[in-house]
């Protein structure tokens, strides 16, 4: 009963409005105070519009792009003059597509006509600061080790160059000792023995001194009996 009667009270009103040869305010655009917000912060939407006649109130819908929607009676409290701003939390990250549209918003005898205009949507830029911080720590970390792997490989590949050059240079000395010694054999081989030396002749013996002439023991005489 009660719907019956708003919607008859509608009719009402719009047959007025018809009588009275009025027009609905035309909407003409849709303006972001910021096109790029965070996730914390609240879009803020100027619309713009201008009266095409004595209509006190002309309705539309507001879709914030996420799934809301927000019905405005333009003329009514504080929405009657150009621009009006309405606001809206998203409730994560993202880009949103903003549009409006004149819709019929029955009450009453206080019913609004749909608005007039076809303004072109807008895109609001939602931003998880807390999120792009802890990638962009990702991303520095990465980058961090990714500089600290490289380091790694050059200086196994410093010290593995060092490696190969001491061994270069350890390989060039024994080929250089072994074409000294090489040299050495080849030059003794190439020169003649010396003759042998001849022997000593041996000294010439002096002859031996004749022996002297044995004296005769002298015999002690036998003790007399």
């Amino acid at each position: 009963m009660k719907k019956t009667l708003s919607t008859a009270l509608a009719i009402s009103a719009l047959t007025l409005m018809g009588a009275g040869q009025v027009q609905a305010q035309e909407i003409k655009s849709l303006e972001l105070v910021s096109g790029k917000i965070s996730l914390d912060a609240v879009a803020e939407l100027n619309v713009n519009f201008v009266p095409t006649g004595d209509v006190i109130w002309c309705g539309m819908t507001v879709d914030w792009g996420n799934g809301d929607k927000q019905d405005v009676r333009i003329g009514d409290d504080n929405l009657k003059s150009s621009p009006i701003m309405l606001s809206h939390k998203y409730p994560a990250a993202g880009n949103y597509t903003i549009t409006a549209q004149g819709r019929l918003l029955i009450r009453g005898l206080k019913t609004a006509s749909s608005c007039g205009g076809n303004p072109r949507p807008t895109v609001v830029t939602v931003v998880d600061q807390a999120a792009l911080a802890a990638a962009e720590r990702q991303r520095v970390a990465a980058e961090e080790a990714e500089r600290a792997k490289a380091e790694a490989v050059a200086r196994e590949r410093a010290f593995a160059e060092k490696e190969l050059d001491l061994k270069r240079k350890e390989l060039e000395m024994k080929e250089d000792l072994l074409r000294r010694e090489e040299e050495i054999r080849r030059r003794a081989l190439a020169t003649p023995a010396p003759a042998p030396a001849a022997a000593p002749r041996p000294a010439p013996v002096a002859p031996a001194a004749p022996a002297a002439p044995l004296t005769p023991k002298a015999v002690k005489p036998a003790d007399a009996f």
